[in-house]
């Protein structure tokens, strides 16, 4: 009986293997769109910092003004890399997802079917 009890377990803990794999899945990506968030951050208070260097250091408008264009290219230029790296991020954590529920689904629904108590036949009285 306890052989069956444990065996029962284990399948049952095998159905549910997929979930577990899916919420490794979600914690990944909540990191790498943390990581993601904070050198967005990172850019934005890198640019503060240089606008205000602009402001103090500029001897009049056109050198401000030249200085302001620099840095809107470097800065338009990181954030396309930023928005890059989002969207590989979103696909590739799209994908993953797609290939554990697809994978998963069909070893959860075969471990489950095995983990089923087999049906009892009833026997016809004669």
């Amino acid at each position: 009986m306890s052989n069956e009890i444990f065996d029962f377990f284990e399948k049952g803990q095998k159905a549910l293997e997929p979930y577990g794999q899916l919420s490794e899945l979600g914690m990944d990506a909540v990191e790498k769109f943390v990581n993601l968030e904070a050198d967005i951050a990172s850019d934005m208070i890198d640019l503060t910092v240089d606008q205000l260097r602009v402001l103090g250091t500029a001897e009049d408008a056109a050198g401000f003004t030249q200085e302001q264009g620099r840095l809107f290219t470097e800065y338009a230029g990181r954030a396309q890399q930023r928005a890059a790296a989002w969207l590989e991020t979103v696909t590739g954590v799209q994908k993953a997802f797609f290939d554990v529920a697809k994978n998963g689904y069909e070893e959860a629904a075969a471990a489950a079917k095995a983990a089923a108590p087999a049906k009892a036949t009833r026997k016809k009285a004669a």
